[in-house]
């Protein structure tokens, strides 16, 4: 593969699944019921959103902007432009440290405060022992939930894993590495290695098939089972579960993408990552797929994130839709940081300094704020949520009465 067409790919994954992030915010938590009653059986979403219902959840972010998914991948991103050379350079503790600034204060290199925060991520990035031992505090919170926390939060953030090495071994067990700092389950470690194994072969160029599909399931299993000794009380253990059920699927319905407090499961977000891949092997367009997975509901915006990330490594850059790319809110900021990538990666000759890059800094390259900035930064947030909220109100009826209820781990 030539450089010019890594580079588009690289850039697929990062656009692509920014934008399915963005698109996906608007049936997240919703029921596809709700989902039909809001935006009608055929919508046509816009970023920046001109449809979107302007709900407490959804005012949480500006418009066009995507959500904590794409943040927390831009935190290993930012890690990783740091470093500034090839391979899986991020270590677990340097993540810790930027996800725990993160959930205190958001995003600061784009002032953005931290919405969205998981129940399994806030549960063990505010363990005062986090800094210091973040796996083994991943693994006693997974241990005290019976080995039942399975989330969807790791495989949101990892596609950038995908890219940092030609290699398709260390490329997984990066993964693993950047998913075990809040996901202890063994199922959140295959999910996050499937993708981004899968990332990486499509952005190097090999062909997709069901065989591709196949080799690096089988490659991702026997590396978890090596890179953790996990104890199963008995072969029925649910974390034992293999994820092939979820990953051969010709139908989302059979998913059941909204079905209640499961929303948020790591293998449910796997397969509708790899049914939206193969409906764009099969023809169908990036939009009419995202669209048709929005609508969907469930945790909307976290499967658009890692569907579209997946498509993109396979479609490219140019083939996302130009409208989706250029209502992305922060898109030319995002364009400077893959192009960076591409520096890195030496697949464009466009240069990059990371001394010179302070976005890539813990804290942005600002200090960070004080207890009293960031309640000010938080009163106005609100203030403006409340504005945005009211200046839509009677433009929907109001969800709490009519949304079913959706729970994520």
């Amino acid at each position: 593969m030539n450089s010019n067409e890594k580079q588009n790919r690289i850039l697929g994954v990062l656009f692509g699944g920014a934008v399915g992030d963005a698109i996906g915010l608007h049936t997240e938590f919703l029921t596809a019921k709700n989902a039909i009653q809001f935006y009608g059986d055929h919508p046509t979403f816009t970023l920046p959103p001109t449809n979107m219902l302007l709900d407490q959840h959804r005012t949480k972010w500006f418009p066009g902007e995507w959500t904590d998914d794409t943040d927390q991948m831009l935190l290993i991103l930012l890690a990783w432009l740091r470093n500034a050379r090839p391979g899986p350079t991020v270590t677990v503790y340097d993540f810790a440290n930027r996800l725990r600034i993160w959930i205190s204060q958001g995003l600061l290199c784009l002032s953005k405060l931290p919405c969205g925060i998981g129940r399994t991520v806030g549960s063990v990035v505010l363990d005062q022992d986090f800094l210091e031992k973040p796996v083994e505090v991943a693994n006693r919170v997974w241990e005290h939930s019976n080995r039942y926390l399975a989330a969807n939060g790791a495989v949101m953030r990892t596609s950038i894993c995908g890219l940092v090495s030609n290699n398709v071994d260390e490329v997984i067990q990066f993964s693993f590495q950047m998913a075990s700092v809040t996901h202890a389950d063994r199922r959140c470690l295959i999910s996050c290695g499937i993708i981004s194994g899968l990332i990486a072969s499509l952005v190097n160029g090999r062909q997709y098939n069901q065989t591709l599909i196949e080799d690096i399931i089988s490659t991702t299993i026997t590396a978890v089972d090596k890179f953790h000794a996990w104890t199963p009380a008995s072969n029925t253990d649910p974390f034992m579960e293999g994820p092939e059920k979820h990953c051969f699927v010709d139908d989302l319905a059979q998913l059941k993408v909204d079905d209640g407090s499961k929303i948020g499961y790591t293998y449910l977000c796997l397969g509708t990552a790899l049914w939206a891949l193969k409906k764009v092997v099969n023809g169908q367009s990036y939009k009419d797929v995202i669209t048709e997975l929005t609508m969907a509901g469930g945790d909307a915006d976290t499967n658009c994130a890692v569907a579209g990330a997946l498509i993109g490594s396979y479609l490219g850059y140019k083939e996302l839709p130009e409208d989706w790319v250029s209502g992305l809110a922060n898109g030319d900021w995002l364009m400077s940081k893959g192009e960076a990538v591409c520096s890195i990666l030496q697949v464009s000759d466009k240069p990059y300094d990371p001394l010179s890059d302070k976005d890539t800094l813990p804290d942005g390259g600002h200090r960070l704020l004080s207890e009293q900035e960031l309640q000010i930064r938080i009163q106005e947030f609100i203030g403006k949520q409340v504005a945005r909220m009211n200046a839509k109100e009677g433009s929907h009826d109001d969800p709490k009465d009519d949304v079913e209820k959706c729970e994520i781990l």
